[in-house]
């Protein structure tokens, strides 16, 4: 029986920043190089450790997405990439390249959302597929079939595992985030309400909008809050959820390793991340 292809799909922005921020010393050529040294091993370190057949590091090009179009304050306050580390993009896709390890920067959308599209186009034509992120955002692309793996913690983070660590089913991640909140993300959330207090209403209601229109049910506080912030807490779930459907023009097929060097795609400079 011939083994089912197996796709990793990596969150470059992600390892890359983290390394960053790990690698110590001032802001030198030397640091910076380290830094994509670690970078390159930690992409290393995932291939080994999954053993896929097709690999895709997906990072994020920087500049207005369509979350800022819902969302005008979409990560307002987040902090920026460094611009030295901006600059070294490049230099970064050209490295992966020359190893045969594909990438995408597409504009527009985040990486999240370019794995996610084309996670699940691949886990529909048949290939496993292995999502590595350290954010619980992923979660959601449990629902389709798709395996995620915290790359930094190195755990598998399964449905078993999000009942347990958080309380909620794959189909609840944007609504629960939307009503904790995310500070990274400028996401408000609803005061007083935790991960603890968030996964009691959606175990007992099932998910956000039924909270919202049950809000009259909740005590005290929450009741006038949820009622009062329920169109709020509706974009914000909307600008949570992964967009399934980018335009990419890349196929599953085309990851196979070891990938020829992209030489026609040239390396955008991410302008905002």
């Amino acid at each position: 029986m011939t083994a089912r292809p197996k796709l990793l799909l990596l969150d470059g922005t992600s390892v890359v920043r983290r390394v960053y921020e790990a690698v110590p010393g001032d802001k030198t050529p030397g640091r910076l190089d380290g830094v994509l040294q670690a970078t390159m091993h930690s992409i290393m370190r995932s291939l080994k450790e999954h053993q896929p057949t097709h690999f895709l590091g997906a990072f994020d090009a920087g500049g207005p997405t369509w979350r800022h179009g819902l969302m005008p304050t979409f990560k307002l306050n987040a902090p920026k990439m460094d611009p030295e580390l901006r600059e070294a993009m490049p230099t970064l896709f050209d490295r992966m390249s020359e190893h045969g390890f594909a990438w995408v920067c597409a504009p527009g959308v985040e990486a999240d959302d370019v794995i996610g599209t084309i996670g699940v186009k691949a886990y529909q034509r048949g290939f496993d597929v292995i999502v590595a992120s350290n954010d619980i955002d992923m979660c959601a692309l449990l629902e389709h079939g798709l395996s995620v793996y915290g790359h930094f913690s190195k755990e598998w983070r399964g449905v078993d595992w999000l009942s347990r660590v958080h309380g909620i089913s794959p189909q609840q991640v944007p609504d629960y985030l939307a009503l904790i909140g995310d500070d990274r993300k400028n996401i408000p959330g609803v005061r007083g309400i935790g991960s603890t207090r968030a996964k009691g209403l959606l175990n007992q209601y099932g998910d956000l909008e039924s909270i919202i229109q049950n809000a009259s049910e909740l005590p005290g506080k929450h009741c006038y809050l949820i009622e009062r912030l329920g169109d709020e807490l509706r974009l914000s779930r909307d600008v949570l959820r992964l967009k399934l459907d980018v335009p990419v023009s890349i196929k599953p097929a085309e990851l196979a390793l070891p990938n020829r060097p992209r030489e026609a795609r040239p390396a955008r400079v991410p302008t905002e991340a």
